[in-house]
């Protein structure tokens, strides 16, 4: 494994013209993401441990590295080249987060601490490809700022009233809907989306309560009529909602 070929992503400044700026980010960080975590794999297995941000290091364009942060490269426009990408250890349930100024964007912070806690190949696979989705998710944050909920902040109907204003929130759907693209074309590639075939993979660990919500509790008609008697919504139900986003972002990832 060698050093990031940055040669690689000049190539994108074509593609961006096609391409959503967006999903170019997600792209670029995916990679970031599968080169860094095969150098922790290969040390994992001769017994070295280093941070995650030393193999970061390794695969990060060299001159985008402002220690200890890394910048994005100029292969993308002004208003996201330069930002910054922090790769923290975060007690949080949040794989990553999107940082904003005033609805500006302003970088993304990258959760390592489950990285640490893994005890096989298999658990950093399988925190990789959830971070990888993540990825995905956030860079629609880009430009369409999403909410803000911990459900350890909130108890009773205030729990799950929160939830909802979270899920309704439109850079939420927008997010969330660009996330279930990239996911379900992984695990049909090439196929039209299709809301039974969602349901059969939403169980798997990759997929978090909120998805789950979106495309399986929110399906059920009855559902979300308890929901309308019980706290009196006026707004559309967010599963019909994010139903009509999904196939917008799915050329985007049958290419």
């Amino acid at each position: 494994m060698g050093k990031f070929s940055f040669a690689h992503w000049l190539v994108l400044r074509e593609d961006t013209k096609q391409q959503n700026v967006e999903l170019q980010v997600a792209r670029f960080l995916e990679d970031i993401l599968d080169k860094a975590t095969a150098l922790k794999k290969r040390d994992m297995q001769a017994g070295i441990k280093q941070t995650y941000t030393a193999y970061v290091k390794q695969v990060w364009p060299p001159e985008f590295i402002r220690e200890p942060d890394f910048l994005l490269p100029n292969i993308f426009p002004p208003d996201i080249a330069g930002q910054r990408v922090q790769f923290k250890l975060k007690p949080a349930h949040n794989a990553a987060d999107t940082i904003h100024d005033n609805g500006v964007f302003e970088g993304f912070v990258i959760n390592m601490l489950p990285f640490n806690y893994a005890k096989s190949i298999e658990d950093v696979d399988n925190y990789l490809e959830a971070l990888k989705s993540t990825m995905h998710h956030e860079a629609e944050h880009i430009y369409n700022v999403g909410g803000e909920y911990d459900h350890n902040d909130y108890e009773g109907d205030d729990k799950y009233k929160m939830a909802m204003q979270y899920m309704n929130n439109p850079g939420e759907l927008k997010a969330h809907a660009r996330q279930m693209a990239y996911l379900y074309a992984r695990h049909f590639p090439g196929e039209p989306f299709d809301l039974a075939k969602t349901q059969s993979i939403i169980d798997k660990p990759i997929f978090t309560n909120t998805m789950r919500n979106y495309f399986g509790n929110l399906a059920k008609p009855d559902i979300w009529q308890k929901n309308i008697e019980r706290f009196g919504y006026k707004h559309a139900n967010p599963h019909d909602q994010i139903m009509s986003l999904v196939p917008q972002y799915m050329p985007q990832y049958q290419g």
